[in-house]
């Protein structure tokens, strides 16, 4: 395994000091010699000028151990853009050549723009993924000619590097792999550490981490109903969907963040707000609408438009339906009436259904077919299909009566309904809409035309209570039903055609 310091040179005066780790200590005159001593590193490259390298060069070769590999490589005094530029391509290279396994970066003896331009060089390779994996910074604190001087650990900076790394890519991608790998190497520094101090506390992300790489999991296989809902097969316990579970474990591991990563406290809030909006107790209900439109936000400001696509798609559908058709992460999801309510779906007037489905399609099928959309207008369609699916409302089921009785009759059979009206003001149907009661045929035929649906109240009504007014025991003795009609209009004389259960 190699172990690689990179060093500064200047050109000031260097007095001798003793510099200190841990109980260990070294005399010299540059810090750079103690390091590679107190570090046990296997090589030295050292970045100087030759202004820097006629004043100390020699000395330092002097200095270091016979055993130590050493290079050099001339940087510029950085007076310019393109000397600037040197120094970065310099030390960027320093680390490339033969890759070691552990880099020690002292930046003592920067001078200027210097250990900026290192700090970049690091963020640079860690986002190629060229940072070797055990990374450190130091610095060597100088106290006085012969004084012990203390030499300074700073490799939390690398740290948060990482922990910022991870979280913009998750938050602005929805990628989490690189955060959690962040995190779980840092449980196992911790724990360590602790080993090393013969034992005690340290930060527990477990839980943290399971939830992030399950949350992530689910919005990368578009996995809705774990995300909003949670699955609930053969669970007699209450689901806690991976958003929930997410937001939970955010909020739990606040206090732990505090204490042993404060740097990681503001990041939180970027966990915090990939969950919002999304936990809901229901796919069929407001609350669960809502949750799918949020979601398809958040795929468009991930820039995520196949998935936005889907989940457009699937939440007109599910707007319209029920439990049976909707819920599809308990035992009690039909497939067949998820089948028939997307036909429904597709048969409503002003959906635009067809639209949809080719900018899907389009997407999913990676532009094979005989005109595939250009990139920037295919973005431009699925963030109209995004704010168009925002402001959709879940079907209002409307019972048209003016008998108290057959009120109380559809409350006793458990029918939900979210209006009661004596009269229908067919303006303020809207497609998707259930309309309940016992309207004229012509009226029933106007409401199959705005796309909403019609749920007869149909008895066996014995002639001797026709004409008078019906409570709900007595509708029930005579076999109070809804039964499903559709009613098409014709032009052409022969009157209206009536069609059961189309």
């Amino acid at each position: 395994m190699t172990r690689r310091l990179i060093s500064f040179l200047g050109t000031d005066r260097y007095d001798s000091t003793n510099y200190c780790l841990g109980g260990q200590r070294h005399e010299s005159r540059f810090v750079v010699d103690a390091l590679a001593r107190l570090l046990e590193m296997d090589e030295v490259t050292l970045l100087a000028t030759q202004t820097a390298w006629r004043t100390h060069g020699a000395d330092v070769q002097k200095a270091l151990p016979s055993s130590i590999r050493f290079r050099r490589r001339e940087i510029l005094d950085g007076q310019s853009r393109d000397e600037l530029w040197q120094q970065f391509e310099a030390l960027r290279d320093a680390v490339l050549e033969d890759p070691p396994e552990t880099l020690v970066l002292d930046i003592t003896h920067g001078f200027r723009a210097q250990p900026f331009f290192a700090a970049g060089v690091l963020m640079q390779l860690a986002a190629s993924g060229q940072l070797p994996p055990d990374t450190q910074v130091w610095y060597g604190e100088f106290r006085g000619k012969d004084a012990e001087s203390p030499l300074w650990d700073l490799t939390t900076f690398v740290e948060l590097m990482h922990w910022i790394q991870g979280t913009a890519l998750l938050r602005h991608a929805g990628t989490g792999s690189l955060l959690v790998q962040r995190l779980k190497d840092e449980r196992a520094r911790q724990a360590r550490r602790v080993q090393a101090a013969g034992g005690g506390e340290f930060p527990d992300t477990s839980a943290l981490t399971g939830a992030i790489e399950a949350f992530c999991d689910d919005l990368a296989t578009v996995r809705v109903a774990s995300l909003i809902t949670g699955y609930r097969q053969n669970q007699p316990q209450r689901a806690i969907s991976t958003a929930r579970q997410l937001r939970e474990a955010v909020e739990s591991y606040k206090e732990q963040a505090e204490k042993w990563l404060p740097a990681l406290v503001p990041l939180l809030d970027h966990l915090r707000h990939l969950t919002e909006g999304l936990p809901a107790d229901s796919l069929a209900s407001e609350e669960g609408l809502r949750a799918l439109q949020t979601l398809a936000k958040r795929y468009l400001e991930l820039e995520r438009y196949p998935e936005a696509a889907i989940v457009v798609r699937e939440g007109w559908i599910s707007s319209l339906g029920d439990a049976e058709s909707v819920e599809v992460n308990n035992s009690g999801f039909d497939l067949r009436a998820r089948q028939a309510l997307e036909e429904r779906w597709r048969a409503l007037p002003g959906h635009e259904a067809d639209r949809i489905s080719r900018v899907r399609n389009d997407l999913q099928h990676g532009g094979f077919n005989k005109q595939p959309r250009p990139s920037k207008s295919l973005k431009e369609e699925v963030q109209k299909l995004v704010e168009e699916f925002a402001s959709a409302k879940r079907p209002v089921t409307w019972f048209v009566s003016r008998h108290p009785g057959a009120v109380e009759w559809a409350r006793r059979q458990g029918v939900v309904v979210d209006r009661v009206v004596a009269h229908l003001e067919l303006k303020q149907l809207r497609a998707g809409d259930h309309v309940l009661g016992t309207l004229p045929v012509h009226l029933v035929a106007r409401v199959i035309e705005r796309g909403a649906d019609y749920w007869h109240l149909s008895l066996d009504l014995p002639q001797g209570m026709r004409g008078r007014e019906l409570d709900a025991d007595e509708l029930e003795a005579c076999g109070a039903r809804l039964e499903k009609y559709c009613v098409t209009r014709r032009e052409q004389s022969g009157g209206p055609e009536t069609k059961e259960d189309c």
